[in-house]
């Protein structure tokens, strides 16, 4: 992770949450690293999903509200950046026909979960 005037090229450990049943939240991100130098860094990252609005569903799931080192902020993936992300997708099994099916497996439960997430009211 790089971050601008905090830390360079550093690996991150860290959490995500798919989908949590925890109200309007469609993931949480919890990154744990160490700065340039040396001071620990988390950073928090949180997307938030409006419910029984379908119109809002891609900008939800391309948005990510970030918290680090007491700054906030947002990122937002482009639609060039969610076809990266999306093709970057990989199956663990020792054929190349069970790692296709867990990939289609994944998507699958993602959009199942989204569309869930978005239809509670």
């Amino acid at each position: 992770m790089d971050i601008e005037g905090a830390t360079t090229a550093r690996p991150v450990a860290g959490t995500l949450e798919l989908f949590p049943d925890a109200g309007d939240v469609a993931m949480r991100y919890r990154l744990n690293r160490s700065e340039d130098d040396g001071d620990a860094l988390v950073l928090v990252g949180t997307k938030r999903q409006h419910r029984l609005n379908p119109l809002r569903l891609w900008s939800d799931l391309t948005t990510l509200d970030i918290e680090a080192a007491g700054t906030v902020g947002r990122l937002r993936i482009t639609p060039l950046g969610t076809l990266k992300l999306g093709s970057s997708i990989r199956g663990d099994a020792f054929t190349r026909g069970k790692r296709a099916a867990a990939v289609a497996r994944f998507l699958t439960y993602f959009t199942r979960s989204a569309l869930r997430g978005m239809m509670r009211g």
